[in-house]
């Protein structure tokens, strides 16, 4: 078998593999089309043809500049394995055990990648709680170290009353919102097939009017980019620009930044 037919065998593996997904996002769009009304259909039918042809052109390199780090599974298994077998020698892994992780393990990352360098650090969580006092306390002075290079997450929440369901805004809880730091929303609005397909600065005007929100705070990405001080041009539509599927952004577990041997 030579070089020249592997490469054909390759391309056409690849292709067929994207003429699968090609299949398989037609037979999606004919179940959503059932499901949707005559108003969603047009807009249901341009999403499904934008995120076929993503698929059709495949993966490509995303920036290098953006580190993605995860609670992932090894976040949430490894720390409390490594911890319960040697407590002193694995002490610094303590803050990640149980879930949610301790709010002291954040403002330990926090200094870690600011210390690195990292332009910006930014949390896609909702800190609308107090926890442990120290814990919280520890985060607290974190930010006012570093307050204007973070930026933490909001989320547009629906609440059900007598008077009928009405939009609210849950901020980080009061003693987060210091050092300057950065919020955003971390809300998307999602298509008819529940994915999403749009930048999440459009979510606002699924607001623009409810005067009760008119003051709004910008979507998370907008907040992360004006903490990093990038100037971006601003997006032609409203639609994402995908790189990828699910993977093409690296993800690093969490605990890979407490490890001490990682910054060796």
């Amino acid at each position: 078998r030579t070089k020249a037919t592997s490469t054909v065998s390759a391309g056409r593996s690849k292709m067929v593999a994207r003429l699968g997904h090609l299949l398989a996002a037609a037979s999606a769009v004919g179940a959503c089309l059932l499901a949707a009304s005559s108003s969603d259909l047009r807009q249901l039918m341009e999403s499904q043809a934008i995120s076929t042809f993503y698929q059709l052109r495949g993966a490509v390199a995303p920036p290098k500049d953006i580190v993605i780090l995860a609670i992932d599974e090894q976040t949430i298994s490894i720390p409390e394995q490594y911890y319960k077998l040697e407590p002193k020698k694995y002490a610094y892994l303590e803050p990640l055990i149980g879930f949610p992780p301790k709010r002291t393990a954040y403002a330990q990352i926090i200094d870690k990648l600011i210390k690195a360098g990292a332009r910006s650090v930014a949390l896609d969580i909702v800190l609308d709680r107090p926890s442990d006092e120290t814990d919280d306390r520890m985060l607290r002075s974190a930010l006012q170290r570093h307050g204007s290079k973070v930026t933490l997450a909001a989320l547009y929440e629906e609440f059900e009353a007598h008077q009928g369901s009405f939009m609210q805004l849950t901020q980080p809880h009061q003693q987060f919102r210091t050092g300057s730091v950065s919020i955003g929303f971390a809300n998307f609005t999602r298509e008819p097939d529940g994915k999403i397909y749009k930048l999440g600065s459009e979510f606002k005007k699924s607001l623009a009017e409810n005067d009760a929100l008119m003051d709004k705070i910008p979507s998370w990405a907008e907040a992360v980019l004006r903490t990093a001080q990038v100037n971006y041009p601003q997006p032609k539509g409203s639609r994402i620009h995908f790189y990828g599927p699910g993977g093409t952004f690296e993800q690093i577990p969490l605990w890979y930044v407490l490890d001490p041997q990682n910054w060796d």
